[in-house]
């Protein structure tokens, strides 16, 4: 065998890839890469938007469910009957419903200790605005001041993503979007509690609503009310 054909003979034998070769599989192992990112980025999306979802559900939750049991307990303190305890103000914030809600109550939850013996606390309800935009704020604190209440206390965030807040107060007859203690001469018998949470300001805010029946609120007579005592109606 000559020199020739040995050469030729392993150069049959180990012939490697070609360029159009490897590039074939480079561009397969690409698009398997690519699908499985995909899928990958898929079920990681869909899991971080239920846990969002989850969240905004729970936050509102724990709202309105707290908010709730404090007005339960809103009353009025009988040393200061000529001066209502009970606020609730309509406000507006750049196209935006951010109401505020103050009253006095014996369901909030005691906090320090040096709050122990108290029976009564006066609440704040309102949202934040600049470096505080977005969030539900509350101011508590131990009610022995009603010459100047709702001022003390030192404010607490309640929920983040907050794009609207709306408080409707029922006083018998119809629901009312204010309760101004000049006018009014007792507790609303229900609220009502709207609340609107969204990361986004650009996509609709997903919104929570409950409406909360005053055990201590005084009904309307019948020569106030001039019809029988009803159900409250849902609007």
């Amino acid at each position: 065998m000559t020199m020739d054909k040995i050469r030729s003979s392993l150069s049959r034998d180990h012939t490697g890839y070609t360029v159009v070769e490897i590039l074939v599989a480079l561009s397969l192992t690409g698009l398997v890469l690519g699908v499985l990112y995909g899928s990958y980025s898929t079920v990681v999306g869909s899991t971080r938007n239920y846990r969002r979802v989850s969240d905004t559900y729970q936050s509102a939750r724990v709202v309105l469910t707290n908010l709730g049991r404090e007005l339960t307990g809103a009353y009025q303190p009988a040393m200061i009957e000529e001066r209502l305890m009970f606020q609730g103000k309509e406000e507006w914030f750049q196209g935006r419903r951010l109401d505020r809600l103050s009253f006095v109550t014996t369901t909030s939850a005691r906090g320090a200790e040096e709050e122990t013996g108290y029976d009564a606390f006066e609440l704040s309800y309102f949202a934040g605005y600049g470096n505080q935009e977005g969030l539900l704020l509350a101011r508590r604190a131990p009610f022995f001041n009603p010459e100047e209440p709702f001022e003390a206390g030192e404010e607490r965030i309640i929920a983040e993503n907050l794009r609207s807040l709306a408080f409707e107060f029922y006083d018998g007859l119809e629901w009312k979007e204010e309760w101004n203690p000049e006018e009014e001469k007792r507790l609303p018998l229900a609220v009502r509690i709207t609340i609107g949470l969204g990361e986004s300001e650009e996509a609709e805010p997903n919104y929570f609503s409950t409406a909360v029946y005053l055990p201590l609120a005084q009904p309307l007579t019948a020569e106030e009310k001039e019809v029988p005592a009803a159900e409250i109606p849902s609007s």
